[in-house]
């Protein structure tokens, strides 16, 4: 049950083409999952989560070991609020880095130093 509109187009090309990694890249897999994560925005990375998780639940039983569909389900709400926290989380330290006020509004009670 896999929608290519559920789906990022950017994630739909990517899977379409061959997986270049470099030498960087095999030595440390984390860094390419992060690059290709802070490529995508809030709402392309919810979608595409949201189609892998849509997969596994809709996985045979079988292959899913035990786990139930509703506990893929629990997973995946609290996959999407952890990526959510990590988005906000890295865009405020880029702001931070850059002398931004995170986004917060003037006169904000969070921005007040």
């Amino acid at each position: 049950m896999n929608r290519d509109h559920d789906i990022p187009n950017s994630a739909v090309i990517a899977s379409n083409q061959p997986l270049y990694l470099t030498p960087e890249y095999m030595r440390n897999p984390g860094k390419f999952v992060k690059d290709f994560f802070h490529a995508q925005t809030l709402d392309e990375t919810r979608r595409f989560m949201t189609a892998i998780f849509n997969s596994a639940i809709c996985a045979p039983s079988h292959s899913r070991d035990g786990v139930s569909k509703s506990d893929l389900v629990f997973a995946h709400g609290q996959f999407l609020q952890l990526v959510e926290a990590v988005y906000w989380l890295h865009r405020d330290e880029i702001n931070s880095n850059k002398g931004g006020n995170h986004g917060r509004t003037p006169g904000d009670a969070t921005s007040a130093a």
